[in-house]
């Protein structure tokens, strides 16, 4: 028997019996109509709010998975150095690679006269051509106007050359 057949036979049972309306057992049908009646609209809610219950739950379940997510790509992040920070490095590098040409020439028993400057081994690139490489080789912006311009903003002077050379303090600290 479903909830509205219950409800159907517990109508008439006052009739079927002739309970007059204002006696207790009238009452308590009324009583056991009504509750019956809810339980039937609360019956037709349920499925409802069982689908509601399982939105939310996914809803909080993928937000759960962004969360975690969001959180496992900051930690995986690699922070950088600035432009700036880079150009020095590229520099220094350059200048240990020579210091280790210079120690390489040395062990190979390169011979060059220490007076004549012409002979001592010697490197030199502008600051234009270090940028060019190191921040616009094989863009768009390669050119000379853009150098300049990434010159200007890292805040170094495009015409200055950086000389790497040979010099009487590199052969005192050698061992």
């Amino acid at each position: 028997m479903t909830n509205s057949e219950a409800i159907e036979w517990l109508k008439e049972i006052p009739r079927a019996y002739g309970v007059r309306r204002d006696k207790e057992p009238c009452e308590a049908f009324v009583l056991a109509i009504k509750a019956l009646d809810e339980n039937e609209k609360l019956n037709k809610e349920i499925p409802a709010l069982l689908n509601r219950i399982d939105e939310l739950q996914g809803m909080i379940a993928r937000r759960d998975v962004e969360i975690a997510h969001l959180k496992k790509k900051e930690a995986s992040e690699v922070t950088s150095h600035s432009e700036k920070n880079i150009l020095n490095g590229a520099i220094s590098l350059m200048e240990t690679v020579f210091r280790y040409m210079i120690d390489y020439m040395d062990y190979m028993g390169f011979e060059y006269d220490n007076d004549d400057d012409e002979e001592k081994p010697r490197f030199e690139m502008s600051n234009f051509e270090i940028v060019q490489r190191l921040f616009l080789s094989r863009t768009s912006n390669s050119g000379g106007t853009s150098t300049r311009a990434k010159c200007k903003e890292l805040d170094v002077e495009d015409d200055v050359m950086i000389n790497f050379e040979w010099s009487e303090e590199d052969e005192t600290n050698r061992c």
